[in-house]
């Protein structure tokens, strides 16, 4: 039962949130699906390094190693650190914790 989308919201919820360009560039590259989504990753991780508690970014690098890369276990150190960052007062934190709460259940089962 995998979803067919991964929730990743190509309008971002900009309420009371910044964006990076290099953020908003990345998340187009990856909705677009012409482009290798593990070549995303390296860019994800330098955002990573300027915004460390960017849910949106920890989640699309979880989802990268889950599902392009199949590394499970950084997967499940992004998840969970999505977990520990997403803000539940943001409509879409809310979602991306409870998918990445899902995803994680597949990882450990």
């Amino acid at each position: 039962s995998h979803p067919k989308r991964e929730p990743v919201a190509d309008e971002p919820d900009v309420s009371g949130r910044e964006y990076s360009a290099q953020y908003l560039e990345i998340v187009k590259l990856y909705n677009s699906g012409k482009t290798d989504k593990i070549q995303l990753l390296p860019r994800i991780e330098e955002i990573l390094k300027a915004e460390p508690t960017n849910a949106e970014a920890l989640y699309l690098a979880a989802i990268i190693n889950f599902q392009n890369i199949k590394n499970n276990d950084e997967a499940l150190r992004y998840f969970d650190l999505v977990l520990k960052h997403a803000n539940l007062n943001n409509k879409i934190d809310r979602q991306i914790y409870y998918w990445s709460r899902m995803l994680k259940k597949q990882i450990i089962k």
